[in-house]
């Protein structure tokens, strides 16, 4: 329970020279009320129970943040606050916490990381209202990355009375959702325009919107326009998850509007193919065998499946390749953002072949290749033989 009687305002720059030495001061529930102008400052909130950071203007833009907002664990209220980093760094990266958004925008921001050029949320509780979320970008060397406006994983979220707009993302490799990237998460998008975000990449899923194994997403009143590559919406998963409200608009999108993909595996295609009947099957006989001669035998299916999919030049490619993890595990890893795990006991793990993972690097300026996996099998969903 947050004492407000215990509530202090502090005042950014008449009392404390920057914001940052405001946030450094409050040791309880506080507000900190700061004047319009460009703050050339990167801000670090951690561990408060309840702060408010608003503009004086009363919810009226006109304070400018230009480094960038890290929120750890903590309980955030933004007011008429803009992140535009011109283009350095990220806008929002938020872990643990709970953040509100009130007629604020992030834009101009840019990252090289994989997710989340405007704003990162992860295991987080989002609130996002009449807010701009435009003009962000993700270039990067990564093989997978999403939500060069938002993205969520593992959050509850909702967003309303807001603009996504011209998100783009840049990479060869796979890329969805190029305004918003929800995974895992619970959402409710409302009276919200998503429009003229932009996937370039050498895959693309979600051009608008990417859901993917969505506990609960509904969109109402929302506008979804104009997004390019991978479609404007793309829910990868189960379908009786997303709610699209028939007071939703979804129209002028490429190549198409609304691309349902009801069971993500290892590789698929945007419509189904071949191979996810074989792989199913690889997976059940792999569940009937002993667990010591599992990582053998799928690694053998897995190249049948190649195989056969390289002699039906007419489907999508079907690619798989195999790592071991720091844990001594067998990694096999698709090629549109799905893996499967053998773990050293012999067990089954469906996997998001970034998310579900800490993953180092060896980048270089012409590649980025995978140096480790280390498997995360708490986030990761048990393959079970079928009865």
């Amino acid at each position: 329970m947050i004492d407000l009687a215990a509530h202090e305002v502090l005042f950014v720059p008449s009392q404390y020279r920057t914001i940052q030495d405001a946030i450094d001061a409050v040791s309880g529930p506080a507000t900190i009320m700061i004047e319009p102008g460009i703050y050339a400052e990167k801000l670090v909130v951690s561990g408060k129970e309840y702060l408010v950071i608003e503009s004086t203007r009363l919810s009226r833009r006109g304070v400018v943040i230009t480094g960038g907002l890290i929120v750890q664990v903590s309980n955030l209220y933004l007011s008429g606050i803009e992140i535009r980093t011109n283009r350095t760094a990220r806008g929002i990266l938020a872990n643990d916490s709970k953040i509100s958004l009130q007629e604020c925008v992030v834009a101009g921001n840019r990252t090289d990381e994989p997710f989340g050029a405007g704003m990162y949320c992860a295991r987080s509780n989002v609130r996002i209202q009449k807010s701009i979320i435009a003009g962000n970008t993700i270039e990067t060397r990564f093989p997978e990355c999403g939500g060069a406006g938002v993205s969520l994983m593992h959050c509850r979220a909702e967003i309303a009375g807001c603009s996504i707009q011209a998100n783009e993302i840049y990479t060869k490799g796979f890329a969805r959702g190029g305004g918003i990237h929800c995974d895992q998460s619970h959402v409710r998008f409302w009276r919200s325009r998503v429009t003229e975000n932009c996937i370039v990449a050498g895959n693309a899923e979600g051009g608008g919107i990417y859901i993917a194994d969505a506990e609960a997403v509904q969109l109402g009143g929302c506008v979804i326009s104009g997004n390019s590559s991978g479609s404007g919406v793309f829910v990868a998963g189960r379908r009786d998850a997303v709610e699209i409200y028939s007071n939703t608009v979804i129209r002028q999108n490429s190549p198409d509007d609304v691309v349902w993909r009801e069971t993500p595996q290892l590789q698929s295609g945007i419509l189904t193919s071949p191979a996810d009947a074989l792989l199913s099957n690889a997976i059940q006989k792999t569940l009937e065998a002993d667990k010591e001669h599992r990582p053998r035998l799928f690694a053998q299916l897995v190249s049948e499946i190649e195989t056969f999919m390289a002699a039906h030049p007419e489907e999508r490619p079907w690619t798989c390749r195999i790592f071991e993890g720091t844990d001594g595990s067998k990694i096999f890893r698709g090629g549109v953002g799905h893996s499967l795990v053998i773990d050293p006991a012999g067990r089954l793990w469906r996997a998001r072949s970034y998310e579900d993972f800490d993953t180092t690097y060896d980048i270089t300026a012409t590649s980025c290749e995978i140096r480790s996996l280390t498997p995360r099998y708490e986030q990761m969903r048990e393959y079970h033989r079928r009865r």
